[in-house]
């Protein structure tokens, strides 16, 4: 009896471990979920990314060449959901604002090289069309 329960426990441990290392969890949502809860999409091109330190933390800051603030910011690493898109990539992203008014996306959301995107969904979202799903 001692033995099973020293087992349980043993594989209790290591069953809260591996949630609580894996700290980034999103539900699985199809394409249009994804861009019903989102409030932007863009179709943009990675072109120098840097990494931002701020009162909240680190980001992963991407921007583009022209020094503007189109700057699109992510988590700096996966468990908190970030994603880390490569330079000179064109891309088509769903994010969201975050509380202090910053582009942000994460790994949560949809965000696909632009050469891996559907023609249906392009067409779609081309269209106009995607919003009749929400």
């Amino acid at each position: 009896m001692k033995i099973f329960i020293l087992y349980f426990f043993v594989i209790l441990t290591n069953f809260w471990g591996i949630l609580f290392t894996n700290g980034c969890y999103c539900g699985r949502m199809s394409e249009e979920e994804k861009y019903c809860n989102s409030d932007w999409v863009a179709h943009v091109k990675s072109l120098r990314r840097g990494e931002v330190r701020d009162k909240e933390g680190k980001d992963n800051k991407t921007c583009n060449q022209n020094n503007k603030i189109d700057c699109i910011y992510s988590a700096t690493n996966s468990a908190a959901c970030g994603v880390e898109l490569k330079d000179s990539q064109e891309y088509l992203l769903f994010g969201r604002y975050g509380d202090d008014g910053k582009r942000k996306i994460s790994s949560c959301g949809y965000n696909r090289e632009w050469n891996e995107v559907s023609e249906k969904l392009k067409k779609l979202l081309k269209d106009g069309d995607m919003d009749k799903y929400c």
